[in-house]
């Protein structure tokens, strides 16, 4: 009887630079390999995980062995495909990591004397995955970036952090990405100083993406709340229920440490997977047991712990957001608050949102006004995405970041007295 296995093999290096009170503090490497083999008999999954070099034999004798816990789940192994989607990048050599972090931090210093860049990081990751089965399918991919997050406070402030910034680069990071880096931060701390101001009212809000999707639509999104009616969305599948033109995708040629495909070696048909198209909800965030286990499409966001059975998660850095009108960064809106930074956002159970933001800025005519007071923004999850949704951005009309899509959406806002 043929033997139904899945094998992965996870290879990750990080190169942390760590910051504190104006100075790198500490380099930190850490290696880690996970390996995972998966086996299926009679409807039944046995898991067999480790960190660190093990064997496959040593891992497959665990999982059988597992299989007597009676673990459900179903078995439809990808069949007959070879990709290699590795791309060998070098964003940055790991013996530079030190000295490209401790030239930036000392820059940051000198450009920015009124604030102190402290529990920040600069972090290489390289990373591979390899992926076989019993099924004649091997998938192999790799990543490599230069992470930068940086939390700064100004220096007569009682706070541990008053703004941030934080990019990812996937190409190279040299001259021209620390300049990046610098010119963004000046957006950032030089407009701090200036004061502005609104009345309460209605107004519209330029917020990343991604941040806001997986603030107060992910958990809709997700197969089980849905099926088991906990979600907004419940009983629209197939409906129209967002803005005209407005779709949501997961783009799986994009970079990431996901690569093009999941952790149970399923790819998707183009590279692409839709959960909204043209405003009609098509798709939730599935993995192989929840498609079948609920009649849904499976859209391919299975991620594993290396000893246990896949969830379903989106990867933020490859879901794209597009909608019939694009605010282009060359033509930004007449006026809009850029929402910086937020904290502890709720939400009710019939989409009502509200979210308290600690830093945004006031934005006319493409020019920065000046710092808000505290505020809050409310609305509701089905209208942000539908009738008071203005646009998606191509890029930032304020930052030069490939990482950060803008959304614009009308919203009410109290201004904190």
């Amino acid at each position: 009887m043929e033997e139904l296995k899945e094998y992965i093999v996870k290879n990750r290096e990080s190169y942390s630079a760590a910051i504190a009170g104006n100075e790198v503090q500490s380099l930190r490497k850490r290696q880690k390999t996970e390996s995972t083999v998966r086996v299926y008999k009679d409807g039944l999954i046995g898991i067999g995980g480790a960190v660190g070099k093990t064997s496959e034999k040593e891992l497959t004798d665990k999982a059988n062995a597992a299989l007597r816990l009676g673990i459900e789940y179903p078995c439809c192994l990808t069949e007959n495909v070879q990709a290699d989607v590795r791309k060998h990048n070098n964003v940055l050599p790991a013996d530079k990591v030190l000295e490209t972090s401790v030239k930036l931090t000392e820059r940051l210093k000198k450009e920015f004397p009124t604030f102190i860049i402290s529990a920040s990081q600069m972090e290489l990751i390289v990373s591979d995955k390899t992926y076989t089965n019993s099924r004649n399918t091997t998938l192999k991919s790799d990543y490599c970036a230069f992470n930068v997050a940086l939390c700064a406070k100004e220096v007569s402030s009682a706070n541990i952090m008053d703004v941030f910034h934080y990019d990812v680069f996937t190409d190279k990071f040299g001259a021209e990405e620390e300049q990046t880096v610098i010119d963004n931060m000046h957006m950032i701390c030089d407009n701090y100083y200036k004061q502005a101001t609104l009345p309460d009212g209605k107004y519209t809000i330029m917020y990343e993406t991604a941040e806001m999707f997986g603030t107060f639509l992910d958990q809709h999104l997700q197969a089980r709340s849905y099926a088991q009616g906990n979600s907004i969305l419940k009983g629209k599948l197939g409906q129209k229920v967002f803005a005209d033109g407005l779709s949501v995708y997961c783009d799986r040629t994009i970079i990431s440490e996901r690569s093009i495909f999941d952790d149970e070696g399923s790819i998707s048909e183009n590279n692409v997977d839709y959960l909204i198209k043209d405003g009609v909800l098509t798709g939730l965030i599935t993995n192989k047991k929840l498609a079948e286990e609920f009649g849904l499409q499976n859209t391919h966001c299975a991620a594993a712990p290396y000893d246990d059975t896949p969830v379903s998660e989106i990867i933020y850095d490859q879901l794209i957001v597009k909608s019939q009108y694009t605010v282009a960064a060359a033509k930004p809106l007449d006026r809009f608050i850029w929402v910086q930074i937020v904290s502890g956002a709720d939400s009710t159970p019939q989409g009502d949102i509200a979210c308290p933001v600690m830093l945004s800025y006031l934005v006319e005519n493409g020019k920065v006004v000046g710092r808000l007071p505290q505020l809050t923004f409310s609305g509701n999850i089905i209208d942000i995405f539908g009738k008071d949704l203005v646009g998606i951005g191509d890029t930032s009309p304020l930052i030069n970041s490939k990482n950060t899509q803008p959304i614009f959406v009308n919203v009410d806002v109290v201004i904190d007295k």
